[in-house]
């Protein structure tokens, strides 16, 4: 196994969670554009620094989903089958956090957020993990994990 292989692996990791952490904040702000409110107006009482609380616990677990999925695998795989495990990596994530939010007899306060908050993590982690490929490809003409 090559030094640069595990190294983006290893990479991944992080980005992933700062991705997922990025999508979450992102679908909170999503749920207060003018376009949403107009439709249907906000009716929930969390704030952004409860809602961070709760997004940081999630991140890790569909980090945890994303392992148990084989997303950090070092062994190569295509484009397109990556990111179909990261589109059903995320939904699986999504039935985790349902699941646990109805077994403890949670009610998460906006439906929407969670559905904005699936869409835009199959986003940005499948665009993070395009870069991330396009990145491997650059410092290869430069002969670097060759």
């Amino acid at each position: 196994m090559k030094r640069s292989e595990i190294f983006f692996t290893v990479l991944r990791l992080p980005l992933d969670y700062i991705a997922l952490i990025a999508a979450g904040t992102a679908a909170y702000y999503s749920r207060f554009l003018p376009q949403l409110t107009d439709i249907r107006p906000v009716t929930f009482g969390l704030t952004i620094e409860q809602y961070t609380n709760i997004v940081i616990f999630i991140a890790l677990i569909w980090v945890v989903v994303f392992a148990v999925t084989g997303l950090y695998s070092t062994t190569r795989q295509k484009l397109a089958d990556e990111l179909s495990r990261v589109v059903i990596a995320c939904a699986l994530s999504v039935a985790v956090v349902v699941a646990i939010l109805f077994f403890s007899r949670q009610a998460f306060e906006s439906r929407y957020i969670l559905l904005a908050a699936w869409a835009l993590a199959t986003i940005f982690v499948g665009s993070e993990r395009i870069v991330i490929r396009g990145l491997q490809r650059s410092i290869k003409r430069f002969g670097v994990g060759v």
